[in-house]
């Protein structure tokens, strides 16, 4: 009816607008219905009547509807089907004018970004798209009906999307002029957690490796240190550094991962350790690897079947793990770590039960953390040395280091709280107490530290005994105030 109203009153607005939403009907219907065809046919009219150009409104709807056509035909097709079907939809997304940014311009950018384990044109589509037309909010993860968060936002995974596409593609040409705005939207938004792993895989794509590398990738590896695969790129990092390589393959074994997923870090660790003679070794990784393989059911590669039957590997067939001669987590650990300082920590109260420790680092400063990853034992006035990046405003802090050290080599090491001795000391004192006897100290220099009782309940002290205490400036707390508490302390006459 509309189209025939069209056809007699061609000059009237009205009516023209009336045909114009007439077909966009159509496109809706089409659209629910995944019927490409019959979407092209009524997107054509409008295409041919300009209405793109001057009506940005019906652009704006145009995408939601490109959005369901997408949904509902890539549902009905196999999977081999998906790109030139999405291929003919990204020919009519160009001939809209939607506003940018604008929800449904993200809209439609989020149904393209579904197709992207499918189309290989990804890249494409969001060059044309426009890095730069994302909204504010759509660099935060969003949350679902459910509840669930999602790992990424949709900023960051286009990237990634893009990314891997690229990767897939060895497209050196494509990646290097990539590769500044992952690194510049890496730098801007550090909260975006998976950025620094692929910026690595990137860059081991065009052949480079080295500091630059190493600096994409350490920020990243710090947040997901108990994850195997993060410690497996890693080591592609140091292509002509064997001992560095082999180190952060042996962290990656380290990590809490079910063996299936270890295969390949097995498989390099065996040809790491053939490298260095060290056939115990190279045994016992090709033995957890065949076992692995056997238990998936699954055939040996004719090289690696070739190595079962060398005399090394029948020779030797270790049930525990042999010492490897190679201290990889201080090599790691310096890797990724390095550049941030040491904190030397003091402890100052244990819970076992919760295995939970607070320490002082420094003049009125401590932290708290849970210890049982890094130490079976913990004990009051151990000395730490720890490394971490962040702490929280109550105290809380996730070491990525933590290990016992001696007061010697505590001395000897610069931290940004300045030396050990400004927070934690050994002094010679005489015993004094107030006049209620009820509080008692160990008097030193023009200070006092206050002895708690459980150390007086050990010692019989009087007023004026000579002793020798290790003493820490510590909260107390009750009050909240600062001072000097022993730790320990040996009478003379001990």
């Amino acid at each position: 009816m509309a189209l025939a109203e069209k056809e007699a009153h061609p000059d009237d607005p009205r009516t023209w607008n009336d045909v114009v939403w007439c077909y966009d009907a159509l496109c809706k219907r089409a659209a629910a219905q995944g019927n490409l065809t019959s979407f092209g046919k009524a997107f054509e009219e409008l295409v041919s009547m300009n209405e793109f150009e001057k009506n940005q409104m019906l652009s704006d709807t145009m995408c939601w509807r490109l959005r369901a056509l997408l949904a509902n035909s890539t549902s009905k097709v196999k999977s081999e089907e998906i790109p030139a079907l999405a291929d003919k939809v990204f020919e009519m997304a160009k001939l809209i004018h939607p506003n940018i940014p604008s929800e449904p311009y993200t809209v439609l950018c989020k149904a393209f970004y579904k197709l992207r384990e499918h189309w290989s044109s990804f890249p494409a589509f969001m060059e044309w798209w426009g890095w730069d037309s994302f909204r504010p909010e759509d660099y935060a993860c969003e949350i679902g009906s459910d509840g669930h968060k999602s790992p990424v936002s949709i900023v960051e995974g286009c990237h990634i999307g893009a990314a891997r596409i690229l990767i897939k593609q060895h497209d050196r040409e494509a990646i290097m002029a990539f590769l500044p705005r992952m690194e510049q939207l890496n730098h801007d938004h550090p909260e975006m957690t998976y950025l620094g792993y692929y910026i690595g895989k990137l860059m081991f794509a065009t052949g480079q490796a080295g500091q630059e590398a190493l600096e994409a990738l350490c920020p990243f590896v710090r947040k997901k240190r108990t994850e195997f695969w993060a410690w497996q790129l890693l080591s592609e990092a140091f292509p002509d550094d064997r001992e560095k390589k082999l180190a952060c393959l042996l962290r990656a074994a380290d990590c809490r991962t079910k063996e299936e997923f270890l295969l390949n870090v097995r498989l390099q660790l065996t040809y790491q350790f053939l490298n260095r003679h060290d056939y115990a070794n190279a045994s016992y990784q090709l033995h957890k690897y065949v076992a692995e393989k056997a238990r998936q059911k699954k055939m040996l590669s004719r090289d690696v079947w070739h190595l079962t039957q060398e005399s090394w590997f029948a020779q030797n067939n270790p049930k525990e793990c042999p010492a490897v001669n190679l201290d990889y987590m201080a090599i790691t650990n310096e890797i990724v770590f390095g550049d941030i300082p040491y904190q030397i920590g003091v402890v100052s109260h244990v819970n076992a039960d919760k295995k939970m420790v607070t320490v002082i680092y420094g003049k009125e400063k401590s932290g708290f953390f849970k210890y049982d990853r890094f130490l079976k034992t913990i004990h009051l006035g151990d000395i730490l040395k720890l490394k971490w990046e962040d702490i929280s405003d109550d105290g809380f802090v996730r070491p990525m280091i933590c290990s016992q050290i001696t007061e010697a080599e505590a001395m000897t090491l610069q931290t940004s709280e300045g030396p050990l001795d400004n927070f934690f000391r050994k002094v010679n004192g005489k015993v004094s107490s107030n006049r209620a006897g009820t509080a008692w100290f160990v008097k030193f220099n023009d200070a006092s530290a206050f002895i708690p009782q459980n150390l007086l309940r050990r010692y019989p002290l009087q007023a004026g005994d000579s002793i020798s205490a290790r003493i820490l400036w510590d909260r107390n707390r009750t009050r909240g105030d600062w001072g000097w508490k022993c730790l320990e302390i040996v009478p003379e006459n001990v």
